[in-house]
């Protein structure tokens, strides 16, 4: 059963849809991006604080909106395989695969309509949960994959039934389309390698249908079990973690606050760049018939937040436990030995560090 069936289904059930989540991606598919040869300009950042900022840049003509965003720079000491992205909906605490919690909404944000994730920028259609996992054409983070030039693989664990057909888009310097077949009754494992990797890649996930069930009442819902994005990484590199973004700036602007940031994690060092969207409606009476036009992505900015009471400040107890998280601010061990390559913070006390494990 494909995706548009379920929500069919649903709606002859009676449940109201509204449009709840960001747009930003969903705009992209319906308007692809053309990049006007125009850069914006950001300007220092201020009013900074333990956990925040204003980030600031010069307001440019014509402009309609702007969409900023926000990043730990980690550096690469050592070549490899590296775990860019990694998510695996352990916080989901609703539903189970016998009777799915459905959201009331057409759409939802998996960090801000829920605390589901441990990244940022999920966005679900027609989303269902079950404990650790979830269904529904599923968007995912923004990530920067320019890196190894622009290859990368995708590793999804699926929760479903066999022959079921799940299709990736790969949203980057171009478009890449790829689907794979589940291939048995529980959990499979795809991998998906793609080669469009761009500053700002995010993928479109589907629930594609099962060709081999003709009796919809045989029909189950495939669950996103895992998410993965490993890339091959270079001393040197710089691999850019997105902490937040904020695409709902409306021009003219010239600054905005980023506050009490949920996946800040523990960083001191920051950046942030941002690019600007221009719009043309072609019909006064057809909000969806537009063009959109965008601007190239400014320069990064750097800051590094002040220091305070935060896990940055100088360790006093050296004798304290070692604590290991991965990127998405999970703890996994209390050493780094034995890890899959990656790169991980390690806290120790009141010292917080960024380790890279070949």
């Amino acid at each position: 059963m494909k995706k548009s069936t379920i929500i069919l289904l649903t709606l002859a059930l009676g449940v109201t849809f509204s449009v709840d989540a960001s747009m930003r991606k969903e705009m992209r598919q319906e308007a692809p991006r053309r990049t006007l040869s125009v850069k914006p300009v950001v300007t220092p950042a201020t009013n900074i604080t333990e956990n925040s900022f204003t980030a600031n840049w010069v307001d440019m003509a014509g402009a309609d909106g702007y969409c900023v965003f926000v990043y730990e720079p980690i550096p690469v000491t050592e070549a490899g395989t590296y775990k860019v992205l990694e998510e695996s909906f352990d916080l989901v605490n609703l539903g189970s695969t016998v009777e799915p919690y459905w959201h009331e909404g057409f759409s939802c944000t998996l960090d801000g309509d829920y605390d589901f994730t441990f990244t940022p920028d999920w966005t679900v259609i027609g989303a269902a949960f079950a404990r650790g996992m979830v269904s529904g054409n599923v968007y995912t983070p923004t990530t920067d994959l320019t890196h190894n030039g622009g290859k990368y693989r995708v590793i999804l664990e699926i929760v479903g039934q066999q022959g079921t057909k799940i299709k990736v888009t790969s949203y980057g310097s171009t478009v890449e389309t790829q689907e794979k077949t589940c291939d048995g009754f529980g959990e499979s494992t795809l991998s998906f390698d793609f080669t469009n990797g761009n500053h700002e890649t995010y993928l479109y996930i589907v629930d594609n249908g099962n060709d081999e069930v003709t009796d919809p009442s045989k029909v189950s819902l495939s669950y996103l079990d895992k998410f993965t994005i490993e890339q091959e990484l270079n001393a040197g590199d710089q691999f850019l973690r997105l902490i937040t973004i904020n695409d709902g700036v409306d021009a003219p602007a010239t600054s905005c606050d980023f506050k009490d940031m949920k996946f800040l994690n523990g960083a001191k060092n920051l950046c942030y760049d941002l690019y600007a969207a221009y719009f043309t409606y072609n019909d006064p009476d057809d909000p969806w018939n537009y063009d959109v036009d965008y601007s190239e992505f400014s320069d990064l900015m750097h800051l590094t937040l002040a220091e305070g009471d935060g896990v940055n400040e100088i360790a006093t107890d050296t004798d304290a436990a070692t604590e290991v998280y991965n990127l998405a601010g999970q703890r996994i061990a209390s050493s780094t030995e034995g890890l899959d390559a990656g790169i991980y913070i390690v806290r120790q006390g009141n010292k917080t560090s960024k380790v890279a494990v070949k």
